[in-house]
């Protein structure tokens, strides 16, 4: 009896409360868990990084990139000046300039030719800086008669098997002088 007063009624009742709380205990210990188990699921997740960098080496411990840009890449073909585009390639190999590569430009359509010669293509070697570089000569505007694309092909000589070559458009605009 002395429990019974202690919670307030009979031993019946006493019962009962009891319960409750206990079934209020394994809710509450449940919810705890889930709230963990979320917190540990987000905290593993944010120690992650989503997606790494490939490193520009690769599997083996040399690499070569070659890249070609021309510079203007828009030429405008008038009636008294011929435009021109200096066309250039870099080469480099473990992050370092390679110097005396042979690289073949040529123009593989639309009008246009490289200095001095005038010629559809040339060979050049690259300087100590890697870079090996031409002047295409545009066409005149009575040489042409729309607007069209001329396309370079840069092809850089190697000893292997392997086809390493780049290409470039260069738009020609007609202007009015």
């Amino acid at each position: 009896m002395v429990a019974a007063s202690r919670y307030g009624g009979s031993p019946a009742t006493c019962v009962k409360q009891f319960r409750g709380k206990e079934t209020t205990m394994k809710f509450k210990s449940l919810f705890y868990l889930m709230v963990l188990g979320t917190l540990a699921f987000l905290a593993a997740a944010c120690s992650r990084d989503g997606v790494r960098e490939p490193l520009p080496s690769g599997p083996s411990t040399s690499f070569r990139t070659f890249t070609l840009t021309a510079n203007p890449n828009i030429l405008y073909a008038g009636s008294e000046r011929r435009p021109t585009s200096e066309v250039k390639a870099v080469l480099r190999e473990g992050g370092r300039p390679v110097m005396n590569a042979v690289v073949y430009f040529s123009v593989i359509s639309g009008r246009g030719a490289f200095k001095p010669d005038y010629t559809k293509r040339l060979a050049v070697q690259t300087n100590e800086y890697g870079v090996a570089s031409v002047i295409l000569v545009g066409p005149l505007r009575s040489e042409t008669g729309e607007d069209h694309w001329v396309k370079v092909e840069a092809v850089l000589q190697t000893s292997t098997p392997d086809y390493i070559a780049k290409e470039v458009d260069i738009r020609v605009l007609l202007v009015d002088e």
